[in-house]
């Protein structure tokens, strides 16, 4: 009898071994192996199939294809915390609003007593202005009161300028602190003729005021300290003149 090639020998032997040891340890599939390439599948599908499962415990919540597992992990922490937030409590629900209670005046404009005394803190040139227009039925039973002082509508300044460009960009800079302040004064930009001096003047009025409240606020003071702030800005000081050289200019 021919001996068998060394190579043939020793594949029967390894299949012959293999088919052993999986009826052993693997009673869950069925071994009938013919081959090196079934005994091979017995093996590896079973792994395969614990991969598959694992990965899909892992993967089953990604928003999509192709993601590595940062990009997962990262956009799994911003899914939720959008989601949280939705959910969360406005903390500023209970609290007063500018629709309730806008300036803290208890929706009242400021009396002539404390627009006196914000007066105080300005530059000169600011005075407080009344309201000249006729008065309501209302109006006129309340200004009837005893000690009643009708509190001031409006808080305004000149200022002058030797021309139209420069009083433009003054108006430029009131507007840009109104902007910033969220707070809007009147700015009125002409060339009057004062009667006193019989001259004409350029000039921009300023006028503070608060219309919700029918008179002054204490923002209607902060804006105007403002632009007395910008006004001595060195800057902004050359577009102005003071009513000394404005009549030397204009005579």
């Amino acid at each position: 009898m021919m001996a068998m090639p060394y190579s043939l020998a020793g594949r029967h032997a390894r299949r012959r071994f293999i088919a052993h040891n999986v009826s052993r340890s693997s009673s869950c599939c069925a071994v009938n192996c013919n081959d090196a390439t079934d005994s091979n599948r017995i093996f590896i599908q079973p792994t395969l199939r614990r991969l598959q499962f694992h990965r899909n415990n892992f993967f089953r919540d990604r928003p999509g294809k192709g993601m590595n597992r940062m990009n997962l992990h990262c956009s799994h922490r911003v899914i939720t915390s959008s989601s949280s937030s939705r959910r969360s409590q406005d903390p500023m629900a209970k609290r007063p609003n500018k629709v309730c209670d806008p300036y803290g005046q208890g929706g009242k404009p400021l009396s002539r007593i404390d627009a006196t005394n914000q007066l105080l803190i300005l530059d000169e040139g600011w005075v407080l202005e009344d309201d000249q227009s006729p008065a309501g039925d209302e109006d006129e039973e309340i200004k009837h009161e005893e000690n009643y002082v009708l509190p001031p509508q409006s808080l305004s300044k000149d200022y002058y300028h030797s021309n139209y460009i420069d009083a433009s960009k003054f108006a430029s800079v009131v507007a840009a602190v109104a902007h910033n302040n969220n707070h809007y004064p009147s700015i009125i930009l002409e060339r009057k003729l004062m009667k006193r001096e019989k001259a004409w003047r350029v000039v921009t009025t300023v006028k503070c005021r608060t219309e919700t409240l029918g008179g002054l606020s204490f923002n209607d003071f902060h804006v105007a300290m403002l632009i007395d702030v910008e006004a001595g800005r060195e800057e902004v000081r050359r577009f102005l003149l003071i009513i000394e050289d404005s009549l030397k200019k204009h005579t």
